[in-house]
């Protein structure tokens, strides 16, 4: 009867233990998320892109190089000399402009470098044995015509001034300016010759240096046209 007793007390103790273990576990509560508040960004408008707008010409100019830009002074030149801090240094023939422009005003500054020299301020230029040119010596200045049935290298002269003399080392502004058949030459604002012609109605504009070894720069080159 005891034994009986034992075993029936181990067998409840062996279902309590088992009873115990078979307890779900409790399911273990998630953190509560706090959502934070998504910031409102305002965007500041995007300036425009500036744009280079090129300056433009006074009224009646029709060309214009101060030969700070060497790009820009390749466009412009059908010949065009050696740059070097603003200034083109001729040793030959440069020309611009066209052949088409009749009634205009070239200007520019010069400054005479080396040898005896022979420069000009040309206008109505047909090709490079006719035109009209506005000749600088060291001694003497003069209005000229070159070509027109004289073998090339000749000229047949308008106006001469010997009064006037250009100097080495001295800087100038020149100026011609060619209006229907009249013709006329100025240095440093002083109208130093004028003629008349009819042989070329029209040009480009250049400048020339006549002798060897002789060297001129330019700056500041400008051209009006003219009523």
């Amino acid at each position: 009867m005891k034994k009986s007793i034992q075993s029936v007390f181990l067998v409840f103790v062996v279902l309590t233990v088992m009873l115990s273990g078979c307890t779900p576990a409790s399911t273990p509560v998630p953190p509560t998320l706090t959502l934070k508040p998504t910031p409102t960004y305002t965007s500041s408008p995007i300036p425009p892109t500036a744009t280079e707008t090129a300056t433009p010409m006074p009224e009646g100019m029709i060309f214009f190089d101060d030969l700070s830009n060497q790009t820009d002074t390749n466009t412009k030149w059908y010949e065009k000399g050696r740059i070097n801090n603003g200034e083109m240094y001729l040793t030959n023939f440069i020309s611009g402009g066209s052949k088409s422009w009749k009634n205009y005003s070239v200007r520019a500054r010069v400054r005479l470098i080396s040898g005896e020299t022979d420069f000009g301020t040309v206008a109505r230029l047909v090709d490079y044995s006719h035109f009209y040119n506005c000749q600088f010596w060291t001694y003497k200045s003069q209005l000229a015509i070159q070509g027109e049935n004289l073998k090339y290298g000749a000229y047949g002269f308008l106006a001469h001034n010997t009064d006037i003399g250009i100097h080495l080392g001295n800087s100038y502004d020149v100026r011609m300016d060619v209006q229907d058949n009249v013709i006329t030459c100025f240095l440093d604002g002083v109208v130093f010759a004028t003629g008349t012609d009819s042989r070329y109605p029209s040009g480009k504009f250049g400048f020339r240096v006549g002798v060897e070894n002789a060297e001129v720069a330019i700056d500041n080159v400008e051209v009006f046209e003219l009523p």
